[in-house]
């Protein structure tokens, strides 16, 4: 973590990074991705819940664009927060609890999803 980021100001970064998301561009897309996964990396997951709440409803958005900008901007979050995780492997579960707890409740069913066969072969790629 580099450090905490005023809460108004992390607030409106996200809000405009999940429109970021949403974005035409894979560019652009994946940007809004990074910027996301800085945020969340200062603030903490408790912190940006609600953004990535967000992100995990997009995955079952009917536009292939914006599942592929959801999962990529997850996939930056949870390599960081696993990363974290490993080398913190002694750090009280207060600290680590937010985020398997979200990833249990939030993240997985939807990931599970996409690997059924009835999903489509896009989101499954």
């Amino acid at each position: 973590r580099s450090g905490p980021i005023p809460q108004q100001i992390a607030e409106f970064v996200q809000m405009q990074a999940l429109v970021a998301v949403r974005d035409p561009s894979r560019v652009v897309r994946h940007t809004a991705g990074t910027v996301i996964t800085t945020v969340v990396n200062c603030m903490g997951i408790a912190a940006c819940r609600p953004t990535l709440d967000r992100l995990a409803e997009y995955l079952a958005d009917s536009n292939v664009q914006v599942v592929e900008g959801s999962f990529s901007a997850l996939n930056k979050i949870c390599e960081d927060l696993v990363t974290s995780l490993t080398q913190n492997r002694d750090a009280p579960s207060e600290l680590t609890q937010p985020f398997v707890g979200w990833c249990t409740e939030r993240l997985l069913p939807k990931v599970f999803d996409f690997a059924q066969l009835a999903a489509p072969v896009q989101a499954r790629q």
